[in-house]
């Protein structure tokens, strides 16, 4: 490794050391900037001691490191010329790092971020119980489907029991007549009646558990046989 001679300036005097251990080698910012990867633009700040946009001033020793190995100087006289420097301008390297730390984990801003959720999370809750509300209220107003399909209204028949075939919604009970009659679980439901000679009144009851209610009436009658032979 080859050494080069230079003066040592005053005490605080990191960036004329810096620019003329770069001169001596006979270097520009841009052969320097190509040597050691770093922007000529930070070299320069460096090299001015402009510090004020440089986001990590710890970080800025590696960048002195590497210049240093490039122009062979030594990197713990440039590190020590620097930190004398930060000290002389009362300069705290590690706060912008502290304040990087700081914003990263502000109280403030999580409270924010809490107050957000918080207010999505209660809007939520209060969305998903006003549609439960809706949706029992409307189990308690809206009258069930009632569709029969047989007996037709005011029918004659000629044999003492019928089918009463109908359609309505599932979970409902139905009622014949005062009487329960089984319902599948789409809904169907089918159930035999006994008819008493003559007219016969057939109420049909379609109810939901919470009490809303759907009635059909219909009247059948129970005729004799017209050729029926009464002797």
């Amino acid at each position: 490794m080859s050494f080069i001679k230079k003066r040592i300036g005053h005490d605080k005097s990191f960036g004329q050391d810096l620019k003329e251990l770069r001169e001596l080698r006979g270097w520009t910012r841009e052969q320097l900037e190509h040597a050691t990867n770093i922007h000529r633009d930070i070299i320069k700040k460096l090299e001015e001691e402009d510090f004020k946009d440089l986001d990590d001033l710890v970080y800025v020793e590696k960048y002195i490191r590497a210049i240093a190995k490039a122009l062979d100087g030594r990197a713990p006289f440039l590190i020590g010329k620097y930190r004398e420097l930060l000290n002389f301008k009362k300069i705290d390297r590690y706060q912008n790092k502290k304040q990087i730390f700081i914003k990263k984990i502000s109280i403030k801003e999580l409270l924010v971020i809490n107050k957000y959720f918080s207010v999505f999370f209660l809007f939520t809750i209060l969305f998903l119980l006003s549609l439960y509300v809706w949706w029992q209220i409307n189990l308690f107003t809206t009258q069930p489907k009632l569709i029969i399909s047989q007996p037709i209204d005011y029918s004659h028949v000629y044999k003492s029991n019928i089918r009463i075939i109908g359609q309505t919604n599932p979970n409902t009970t139905v009622l014949i007549n005062g009487v329960s009659v089984i319902v599948q679980k789409d809904g169907q439901f089918n159930h035999n009646l006994d008819l008493s000679r003559g007219n016969n009144k057939i109420e049909i009851i379609a109810q939901r558990p919470q009490g809303s209610e759907t009635k059909i009436i219909k009247y059948v009658v129970y005729d004799l046989p017209k050729d029926f032979d009464l002797k």
